[in-house]
Formats: structure tokens, C-alpha cells, sequence
């Protein structure tokens, strides 16, 4: 995160007291999904509550002391799309995250990518924030294991490809339980695509 090692104590109280107010929102919105039992082939409805992105926003217009922003950008290093997270304080300092990346597809309706976007930029808030914006229901959910994890994207398997070759692609197959490089997830791809940058920059 950009910013996070200048801090002053005069942003460092206010951050702490912005954080603090964030964690006490409710989450107050409730969603219904459709899961599919693998092991039954049956269909069971599942539901959880979340804080809604507009409280989150409100929560932090009402502090007074920052402005936030969620542009859309590109990372060059892991080629990926998405979201990012600016956190500006009123002495001008500020603080950015690193890019969320959202998925979407070629034939994606606009409304899906519209929802895609959003969700995304309530969960980079989350995370960007250190707040749970949903409930945990994976820890009690026996069909939560069934889900299918989001896979990296092509660009991301392109430039990874660049860097393991050979016994160290091997390595990589062996250690993440996968037959090719294209079943990586998207989260372990960006996590591998940041350590070859930070690899990089030492040299």
C-alpha cells in the first residue's frame, strides 16, 4: 500500500478513528444464492447480510477528515483490471491500495458487469479498511467447498508462463495440487505475479 509508512500521528488518529466507526456498521442488507450439492446434485437456497457500500461511503463523508475514491485502473505487472482504493486525508496525504481485480467476460451483460463492479468495490473497501462487509457462512455451510474459485485470467497465465518453465512450473503444479497452469486461481496468480515484481525491483 502506498502511503502506509508516512503517516503522521495527526493521520494515524484520524485513520484510527474513521476504522473504528466503519467497524460498527450493520449489515443491514441481506442477498438469497443458489447452490449446487455436487455430492447430491441437488439445489439448496443460501443467504447471508452484508454492509451495503453506499453505509460505507456515508459512514466516511460523515468523518469529515477523508475523501475516498475507487477508480477503475490497470496494473501493468499482474495485467490485470480493477479496482483500487484511494484514501485521501484533508492535510493532502493519502493512501492507495493495490489493484482488486474484477472479472468479467466478453459476452457479460452491462447489468452483470455493473453488479460485478460493485461487488467488487464493496469487498476492496473491506479489505482496504480491515472490515468484515459479510458474514463468514463457509465455516458452517457444507455445500461452501463446492464453489468454484475464481480462475486467473489470460493475461495473468501469459505472464506467468514467462517465469515458470520446466522443474520450477513442475514445483508450482505439484505444490498448488493442479494439472495445468490455466486451473491457477486468480488470488494465487496475483500473489505470484507480486512477488515477481517485488524479485524484480531487489535486482
Amino acid at each position: 500500500m502506498i502511503g502506509l509508512e508516512n503517516l503522521s500521528p495527526e493521520i494515524a488518529t484520524d485513520l484510527i478513528g474513521l476504522v473504528n466507526s466503519l467497524q460498527k456498521l450493520q449489515k443491514s442488507c441481506n442477498v438469497k444464492y443458489n447452490v449446487l450439492n455436487k455430492k447430491t446434485n441437488q439445489w439448496s437456497t443460501k443467504e447471508f447480510n452484508y454492509v451495503p457500500l453506499d453505509d460505507i461511503l456515508e459512514k466516511i463523508k460523515e468523518n469529515g477528515n477523508f475523501a475516498f475514491m475507487q477508480p477503475i485502473g490497470f496494473d501493468k505487472d499482474s495485467q490485470t483490471v480493477g479496482i483500487k482504493c484511494v484514501l485521501i486525508h484533508k492535510s493532502g496525504k493519502y493512501l492507495e491500495s493495490d489493484v482488486f481485480p474484477i472479472k468479467t467476460k466478453e459476452d457479460m451483460k452491462i447489468q452483470d458487469e455493473g453488479a460485478e463492479i460493485t461487488y467488487r468495490k464493496r469487498y476492496a473497501a473491506g479489505a482496504f479498511f480491515g472490515i468484515a462487509t459479510e458474514e463468514d457462512t463457509d465455516g458452517n455451510d457444507p455445500d461452501a467447498s463446492q464453489s468454484t474459485e475464481r480462475k486467473a485470467t489470460d493475461k495473468q497465465i501469459e505472464l506467468l508462463k514467462k517465469y515458470y518453465v520446466g522443474d520450477t512450473l513442475e514445483k508450482l503444479l505439484k505444490a498448488n495440487n493442479l494439472e495445468k497452469l490455466e486451473d491457477i486461481s486468480l488470488k494465487k496468480a496475483s500473489e505470484l505475479i507480486k512477488k515477481i515484481k517485488e524479485a524484480k525491483e531487489k535486482k
